[in-house]
């Protein structure tokens, strides 16, 4: 598989796609949505838009990146973290910020963190379990869109320096060959968990930063979030 195939697969082209699909669903929301419903709660209609958006969303890109990373080889890995850091190099994407999982998993924290403020202060997220549902998968796809994005992260730069033949970024010393994307996924799920990383070692300077960052933002998710969430079930089960 050569680097040209991987354009149309680009992380930006999956942000760009799962974005478009995402408005797609919530047009249908609005059309599906009662008018009496759209002229009285209107805050209600933007809260709930809101996080029908943000479900699609994670749910598309999630599942594409999954999808695509699980089933490459070492040599296609190396191909894929080339063609990355071209599109990375571009300047309307470092202009925009829509690239890298320090923004894009600060990008759900801030969607997980609205979802559990609109679940703590409207009525409504309280007294009909749907959108208490909605709410609550909305919080828990961020933390997974977190993880997809941080395990993306580790294999593209991984790979970029094996790519360019130095010294890997992670040691994983339990692998006989080469990594593959579930190793990285492991390798994320242990730092946003535990806050350690477990299955492999950080070998530089720019891993023990990657690790800082998705330590720092998992706390984040793991405390704050959490526990909010934790508090408006806790009170909705106790009404």
């Amino acid at each position: 598989m050569s680097e040209k195939d991987f354009r149309g697969a680009s992380e930006v082209t999956r942000y760009a796609v799962s974005t478009v699909l995402a408005f797609g669903a919530i047009i249908m929301l609005r059309l599906l949505l009662p008018r009496e419903m759209l002229a009285q709660h209107s805050e209600m209609v933007i809260i709930s838009t809101y996080l029908t958006y943000w479900v699609v969303y994670v749910t598309i890109f999630g599942w594409w990146t999954v999808r695509l990373l699980s089933r490459l080889n070492p040599a296609e890995l190396r191909a894929y973290a080339r063609s990355e850091r071209a599109s990375a190099e571009s300047k309307w994407v470092k202009g925009w910020g829509i690239k890298g999982a320090a923004n894009l998993s600060g990008l759900g924290a801030i969607v997980a963190m609205a979802a559990a403020i609109a679940m703590s202060r409207f009525d409504v997220f309280r007294e009909d379990w749907r959108w208490l549902a909605v709410g609550g998968i909305a919080v828990v796809w961020s933390w997974v869109f977190m993880i997809v994005t941080y395990a993306a992260e580790y294999l593209e730069l991984d790979y970029r320096y094996r790519a360019e033949g130095e010294q890997p970024m992670f040691d994983f010393s339990y692998l006989d060959g080469e990594p593959l994307f579930g190793d990285y996924l492991n390798q994320a799920v242990m730092v946003s968990t535990m806050g350690a990383s477990v299955p492999a070692t950080p070998t530089n300077r720019h891993a023990w930063k990657e690790i800082r960052y998705n330590t720092l933002i998992a706390f984040t998710f793991n405390t704050m979030v959490i526990a909010m969430v934790v508090s408006v079930l806790s009170a909705t089960l106790a009404a």
